[in-house]
C-alpha cells in the first residue's frame, strides 16, 4: 500500500492469483448493487459495510457526501467503484459483498466488504439545511424508504 493510500476499515479481501477479467465480469452480472450515476442528486444511500454505516448524499454522478467509518462529519468524498481488492473496479457503483473505493482529500480509501445497501429519496425541503452544514456532527436516521428500482 502507497503513503496515498489508508484503508479505514481492518478487514482486507485479496481475490486469488487466477481471478481473471472474465470471471469478475461473470460475477458482478449476479451481485446487487446501485450505480451512483442513475441517483437523483441528494439521494441518500446507507452502506453497511462488515465494520461500518456509512451515509452516502448524492451530489452528482460519483460525487458524494460521505459519514461514517473514520469519517464523523459529512464529508466531500469521490467514490472510485466497488472491487474485489485487486486492480479491478467497477466505476461509479457499490455493490454487496465487495469493496468500496473512495478518495478524500487526495487520499485512497477501501472499505470492508459491503453487506447492505439501502436507499432514501432526496427531501427537498431539507436540502438546504443538509448541505449548509456540512461540519456539524448528525445522528444518521434509522427511517429508510428502500426504492424500487435502485
Amino acid at each position: 500500500m502507497d503513503s496515498r493510500s489508508l484503508s479505514e476499515d481492518s478487514a482486507q479481501v485479496t481475490p486469488p492469483a487466477h481471478e481473471s477479467m472474465d470471471r469478475f465480469v461473470e460475477l458482478m452480472k449476479r451481485v446487487d448493487g446501485v450505480r451512483l450515476s442513475q441517483l437523483e442528486p441528494l439521494t441518500t444511500l446507507l452502506v453497511w459495510t462488515w465494520n461500518a454505516l456509512y451515509e452516502v448524499i448524492v451530489a452528482e454522478g460519483s460525487n458524494v457526501l460521505l459519514q461514517g467509518g473514520a469519517f464523523p462529519e459529512l464529508t466531500p468524498a469521490h467514490i472510485d467503484g466497488a472491487s474485489m481488492g485487486g486492480s479491478l473496479v467497477i466505476t461509479g457503483w457499490i455493490g454487496a459483498g465487495l469493496l468500496v473505493e473512495f478518495r478524500v482529500s487526495g487520499k485512497r480509501i477501501v472499505t470492508a466488504p459491503v453487506i447492505a445497501i439501502a436507499a432514501e429519496r432526496p427531501d427537498v425541503s431539507m436540502a438546504g439545511e443538509r448541505l449548509q452544514r456540512p461540519g456539524q456532527s448528525r445522528n444518521i436516521r434509522p427511517r429508510v424508504e428502500v426504492m424500487e428500482d435502485v
